[in-house]
């Protein structure tokens, strides 16, 4: 055979290759996109829940009923009683649960290490993963997780909370993590309760994640609580991603932000 054909029998399985890839990313892309549209409406709907539910007006088994349908994502505290209960709905994009509790690239590493005797802090199957991950940052992929908390006491419904948690951004070898956080607490100390003294609005920021929350007790204006739980859920499946508390908090953070300036 000579080397022409050889040539030309290469550069078509080259090309078959680069087809194949490229088909499979596509719907991959296609499917993470689907994927995503779907966790958002489902993180929607719940946000509404969570919002039509009134402090210490609201039955609590008015409140059980209402979220019956959400089956295995349902979790009751083990301690719950006639006086006091608690359940909390958690969900959680796949690519989301992939990155916390899967370890397969770090076992293969690992045997990888021992089998051949080698000495390295981040092997090749890791740096896999992390490339695999970084490339669904950039096409659009939005791995999150949601959480609502709900609190009884007395029979009525007397707290509640709505969280999101999304990977935002890379940063030279790991993900930051961006988290917005709206629930009722019975009590705390902090200086901002002397602009207002029923809720604390405020942010903790670390290497890896940055953390923003509004905190109010069950005695804070309804309106002040619907007011600040509302959340911008399309940072779930934006192109441009989310990178700070203005983009999924924008109602909260807004007022964060003015009374900041004024201090």
């Amino acid at each position: 055979m000579s080397n022409s054909i050889v040539v030309r029998l290469l550069r078509k399985s080259l090309l078959f290759v680069a087809i194949g890839i490229s088909v499979v990313l596509v719907f991959a892309l296609i499917a993470g996109q689907v994927e995503q549209r779907v966790f958002r409406r489902r993180a929607t709907l719940l946000l509404t829940e969570i919002q039509s539910l009134k402090l210490g007006t609201t039955p609590w088994h008015e409140a059980q009923g209402q979220f019956e349908h959400w089956g295995t994502n349902e979790k009751h505290n083990d301690q719950c009683n006639e006086q006091q209960c608690s359940l909390e709905i958690t969900l959680i994009e796949p690519v989301y649960n992939f990155i916390w509790t899967n370890r397969v690239f770090v076992n293969l590493d690992d045997y990888l290490r021992w089998r051949l005797k080698l000495t390295y802090d981040t092997g090749p199957f890791v740096r896999l993963e992390v490339a695999l991950l970084r490339a669904y940052l950039v096409m659009g992929g939005r791995p999150a997780k949601v959480i609502a908390k709900v609190g009884m006491l007395g029979g009525t419904v007397w707290s509640k909370g709505f969280q999101t948690s999304i990977e935002a951004q890379w940063y030279v070898d790991e993900f930051t993590e961006l988290i917005s956080n709206v629930e009722s607490i019975s009590y705390q100390r902090d200086p901002q309760l002397a602009l207002h003294p029923d809720y604390v609005i405020d942010r903790q920021s670390g290497c890896c994640a940055d953390v923003g929350y509004v905190r109010f007790t069950p005695q804070a204006d309804p309106n002040d609580v619907h007011r600040l739980m509302q959340f911008d859920l399309s940072c779930l499946t934006r192109i441009r991603p989310c990178l700070d508390q203005s983009d999924i908090m924008p109602v909260a953070w807004k007022q964060y932000l003015a009374e900041h300036s004024i201090n």
